[in-house]
């Protein structure tokens, strides 16, 4: 083989190399460096610059380091001089766990949140009664009660719990407590399951698709609260610790929350009709032409409806525009599919119609015009005119508290003054009592300040306060 050159080439000794700031080198490493950190003016830059390098081999200083660059910072200086000693840490961290276990319990009894969202239920429903049938109202009601009853006791328990706490052991070695906590747990947990029963009965229906859910949501969110509470207390049946309590709270599983308030879903719904099956026939139609349509009930056929449509009977369209919620555009768009059902069933049974027993159907007034006076107004003037609280009530066949009310709202726009309707001599005792409380509502504040109390003081003194605070900021 000969060779043949052709060419050569002569390599200059050069390698490649990145120049790189301190602040942007921070992380990484080299095997080889060159370091200019004669204008450094931060503290630590140096010590950054300086520690890139794998080995002192590599590293090169490009110029010398002045000594006033070399720099601390300064609250690095003062917070390592005010680092407590060895003994001292371990008695702060012993408190600290203290307290934090003490927490824990505070909150595995502690309903108050709970309490709340329970009143945003009731106040669904009571502000929407007439939306709602009347047995829930009661049924809510007892649900709170139960609720309330159930808090008191954990209040009270709650100052029993505070006088072990004194002791140094730890909550979760503290035997005298735990035998306390193993009793009061088994209490609250079978209270609970009581009030998830009563959850469970409560049966709300609506013909209204926006209340229908939004009592869906509070009822969900009122009962898992209660289902996780019940399940991280029937962990403490067999005594408290902070272990236990975090894997009861990481391992709970929210239970499906079966609710739907809204008509078209409680196919159970059969009235107190004398034909059930005609009045369940008649309510299937009306939730089918409901969803082909995606209309409301109540532009179908409400609940009020079906019941008339079952205890009259009706047998043509005539008749059937005496019914409540039929007119004439709605017979004309739904009247002869309804008018089948109920015929078909008429003939089976040999039934005929009964609506000449029906009360003569309430014509529909035409829209004056003119502009109604809002009811607080008209109570309003009438108190001014002189006329006393009962005076007012009769006169408008209203209750007295309902004129009350009234008043009060005139209070917050400054044009009448809280000592009207309240003694003066009650009113520092109110405001001291509402600043005190905590809890949501009238009630909370009522029961604390007892029988000589009334609900009308305490909205009126409320009232007051708005309009103070609004006038300060004015």
């Amino acid at each position: 083989v000969e060779e043949d050159v052709i060419g050569s080439f002569t390599q200059y000794p050069l390698r490649l190399a990145w120049a790189v700031t301190i602040h942007k080198s921070q992380g990484l490493t080299f095997e080889k460096a060159v370091i200019d950190a004669s204008e450094a003016f931060s503290p630590g830059q140096v010590y950054v610059a300086l520690s890139r390098c794998t080995s002192l081999d590599g590293l090169v200083l490009l110029s010398q380091i002045p000594v006033h660059r070399l720099a601390n910072d300064e609250r690095i200086v003062q917070f390592s001089n005010q680092q407590h000693p060895e003994e001292q840490v371990q008695t702060l961290l012993h408190s600290a766990r203290h307290r934090y276990q003490e927490k824990l319990l505070e909150d595995l009894f502690d309903s108050s949140v709970l309490y709340k969202d329970l009143l945003n239920l009731q106040k669904l429903v009571l502000e929407n009664v007439r939306f709602f049938h009347a047995d829930l109202v009661v049924s809510v009601d007892a649900l709170l009660n139960g609720l309330d009853a159930l808090q008191q006791v954990a209040k009270k328990f709650s100052s029993q719990r505070k006088q072990l706490f004194l002791e140094e052991n730890f909550p979760e070695n503290n035997e005298a407590l735990q035998v306390r906590i193993r009793s009061a747990a088994s209490y609250f947990t079978n209270q609970l399951e009581l009030l998830l029963q009563q959850m469970q009965s409560l049966g709300a229906v609506t013909e209204s698709r926006q209340y229908a859910k939004e009592y869906n949501d509070l009822y969900k969110e009122v009962y898992l609260q209660i289902a996780q509470k019940k399940h991280l207390l029937h962990q403490a049946n067999n005594g408290f610790s902070v272990a236990g309590y975090n894997a009861a709270k990481k391992n709970f599983v929210a239970p499906y929350v079966n609710v739907n308030a809204y008509a078209t879903a409680n196919s159970q719904q059969t009235g107190s009709s004398a034909y059930p099956i005609l009045h369940k026939q008649l309510r299937q139609l009306r939730d089918e032409i409901c969803e082909s349509s995606n209309a409301p009930i109540y532009l179908v056929a409400s609940g009020k409806t079906l019941d008339e449509l079952t205890q009259y009977l009706p047998q043509n369209k005539e008749e059937l525009q005496k019914i409540s919620g039929f007119g004439k555009a709605k017979v004309d768009k739904y009247g002869s599919r309804f008018l089948d059902l109920i015929t078909a069933y008429s003939e089976q049974h040999h039934l005929s119609s009964s609506i000449t027993e029906r009360p003569t159907k309430r014509q529909r007034k035409e829209p004056s015009g003119e502009i109604k006076t809002p009811t607080a107004l008209l109570s309003f003037n009438l108190y001014k005119s002189g006329k006393s609280i009962a005076e007012v009530a009769t006169e408008r066949n209203l209750a007295e508290s309902t004129v009350a009310s009234h008043l009060c709202e005139f209070i917050k726009t400054g044009e009448m003054v809280v000592t009207q309707l309240v003694e003066p001599s009650k009113i520092d005792k109110i405001i001291t009592t509402i600043n005190e409380t905590s809890e949501e509502g009238l009630s909370p504040i009522k029961n604390k300040l007892g029988d000589a109390f009334s609900y009308t003081d305490i909205r009126a003194v409320q009232q007051h306060l708005a309009w103070l605070n609004k006038a300060s900021v004015s």
